[in-house]
């Protein structure tokens, strides 16, 4: 009670460290976890914590995420091929494929997504997306023909950090090259016919900052515990979380529209109750009542 009438007095609705230094001088016994429940079930969250915790996968092909880009009409205004690319990439060695996909439909989300396994040269244990709608539609079981093959497919709210980081690098390589033969003249350019030149340059030539080697390298059996060293020394852990267990109530993340307000929530409206946890793959993965897909633990909130 004098937390709540602290923090809804007109002079109030600071900071957790404010609350708690004005309850305090009301009531010694007052600690921070007193407020950070009250902040829990009173206070309305709107933004993400802040901070990462960086997932180190244990060896390559533990882990690919996929990312889609589009190709957009102000840079290649002339006809082209296809307008999407699919990546695959690797986050322990950081070996990637780009390969130009017809459409985002299922079947060719499939179909791309298969040729690029093959690509990799080898089966992940898990492929990481974000919750793209062609992955999770019930027309084509995306999920289903790669379980089949072995692989979990996780989908999130949150973004596949590594895919999206190398979309701006490929995108930056291609530009590069494409200004480079405008000047020299060349006409009717295609973005797939770069596609070739700049793996081979990313994958075999250049040294990643995250593994000091190059993405060839660095899928090595006798590189791997090299690898592994580097990527935990890099790897940030900021990011902290109250405990979660069965029985708990959280809320959601959600994706924010383009167009919505700051002051709109990062998390939806209702609360669940968590129901199951389990680990596997190196994650822990929360089961909640009416969701029909476990989440990672940075997609909750605890309320």
């Amino acid at each position: 009670k004098i937390i709540s009438d602290i923090y809804n007095d007109p002079s109030g609705f600071g900071s957790k460290a404010t609350t708690l230094k004005d309850a305090r001088q009301k009531d010694k016994s007052i600690t921070m976890d007193d407020v950070n429940q009250f902040f829990r079930k009173n206070v309305e969250v709107k933004k993400l914590p802040r901070g990462q915790n960086s997932f180190v996968a244990p060896h390559h092909a533990y882990q690919y995420q996929l990312g889609l880009f589009f190709i957009g009409k102000e840079d290649f205004p002339n006809k082209q091929k296809t307008r999407i690319g699919l990546v695959l990439i690797d986050i322990f060695s950081k070996y990637a494929v780009v390969l130009p996909i017809a459409s985002r439909t299922p079947p060719d989300l499939l179909a791309g997504i298969l040729e690029g396994i093959q690509r990799m040269g080898q089966n992940p244990k898990m492929i990481y997306s974000d919750e793209e709608s062609s992955l999770i539609g019930d027309r084509v079981d995306i999920r289903g023909a790669l379980k089949d093959r072995g692989i979990e497919l996780h989908t999130t709210r949150g973004h596949p950090n590594f895919a999206e980081r190398y979309i701006r690098s490929f995108k930056d390589a291609l530009f590069k090259r494409v200004e480079a033969d405008e000047k020299k003249g060349k006409q009717n350019i295609d973005w797939t016919d770069y596609i070739f030149q700049i793996m081979i340059t990313y994958n075999n030539k250049n040294i990643h900052s995250s593994t000091q080697m190059t993405p060839k390298e660095a899928r090595l059996k006798r590189n791997e515990y090299a690898v592994k060293l580097n990527l935990e020394l890099r790897a940030l852990k900021n990011r902290t979380y109250p405990e979660l267990n069965v029985g708990d109530e959280v809320k959601v993340m959600r994706k924010k529209a383009i167009t919505e307000k700051e002051r709109s929530s990062r998390y939806l409206a209702d609360t669940f109750k968590v129901t199951r946890i389990e680990e596997k793959l190196g994650q822990k993965y929360y089961y909640l009542e009416g969701r029909p897909r476990p989440h990672l633990r940075y997609e909750l909130l605890k309320v």
